[in-house]
């Protein structure tokens, strides 16, 4: 399920072939799917597998992001800031009785706000997190 998805948006996983400039580079580190783990969501296997994949240790680092609320849910259990996507299963109501920190309007929303944190935690003085 996650292929035709990270395909059609053009996301490529590093280390990967077939990237814009076909040298490996990506936009994701890794991908982790539910069959990999002990537990799919609302579990928390899944977001500690792909800190476990990228080296990642400070959980304050990690945005978790998903269209469900048992992508919220799963956010929330593995310790790290859940961002909802409102193309799925979320409308703008739905997040509020779940944490979060973040509300974004689509997928394709992502990467955008991973450099507005970047650029915010880097001190821009423009950026807003």
């Amino acid at each position: 399920m996650a292929d035709p998805l990270l395909h059609r948006l053009g996301w490529k996983v590093a280390g990967t072939r077939g990237t814009a400039d076909d040298h490996g580079g990506g936009l994701l580190d890794a991908v982790v799917c539910s069959d990999e783990v002990g537990a799919g969501r609302p579990a928390r296997h899944m977001v500690h597998r792909a800190m476990e994949l990228t080296g990642v240790l400070d959980f304050r680092e990690v945005r978790a992001a998903g269209d469900t609320v048992n992508d919220l849910l799963a956010a929330t259990r593995a310790g790290v800031t859940a961002v909802g996507v409102l193309t799925g299963m979320l409308d703008r109501k739905t997040p509020g009785q779940h944490p979060h920190r973040h509300i974004l309007d689509g997928v394709k929303d992502i990467p955008s706000l991973l450099i507005r944190l970047a650029a915010f935690v880097a001190g821009t003085p423009t950026a807003r997190p």
